[in-house]
């Protein structure tokens, strides 16, 4: 019986230390011990509950748990970081703060993220959309990468930006995805 509760005590302990990357509401959350992956990279994650491996949540900046952006995080650069998964959402922003918005692609198959709609003027653009492809060995082509596109809050207000994945000459056809996101800039 002393083995037993000695064992639950170790895993108890352990799921509570290894919770650096997690949001205020995450923090403290017991959770069951069981292998995960990481939606990110692959890897394992040491919970089934969590999204993110520790370096992805460090990385992106997000709860291991949650997948919510880090309020306080180590590497908070002042933009918020969006991605794929945040499609949909309504983001408020104060006058100022950065958005970027990180899009996974790979233009050697034609494809490329292509502004469909935009409405309100409350945000601007802060330079053209980039692309950097992933590292890869020397000679290898057609890896992917992530396509960043860089908005700062000008105004109050609010935008609605849609991008979609599609080839130029493609215009017709339905795009192989869409990513659609409404930010409401005000004073704080």
């Amino acid at each position: 019986m002393k083995n037993h509760l000695f064992i639950v005590l170790v895993c108890f302990l352990a799921v509570g230390v290894s919770q650096a990357g997690t949001c205020a509401r995450c923090k403290g959350m017991m959770l069951v011990t069981n292998m995960g992956k990481c939606k990110k990279c692959g890897e394992r994650t040491t919970s089934g509950a969590k999204q993110y491996c520790p370096k992805c949540s460090d990385d992106l900046n997000r709860c291991e748990v949650c997948g919510v952006e880090l309020e306080n995080g180590k590497k908070k650069t002042g933009a918020l970081k969006l991605h794929l998964a945040d499609s949909g959402k309504s983001i408020v922003l104060g006058k100022g703060q950065k958005v970027e918005i990180i899009l996974p692609g790979n233009p050697s198959t034609g494809y490329s993220w292509i502004q469909k709609e935009r409405t309100g003027d409350s945000v601007e653009m802060d330079g053209k959309m980039s692309y950097a492809s992933k590292p890869s060995p020397q000679g290898m082509a057609g890896v992917g990468g992530v396509y960043t596109l860089t908005l700062c809050a000008v105004k109050n207000g609010e935008s609605t930006l849609e991008y979609v994945y599609r080839r130029a000459w493609e215009n017709k056809k339905k795009p192989m995805r869409t990513f659609t996101i409404k930010l409401l800039v005000q004073d704080r």
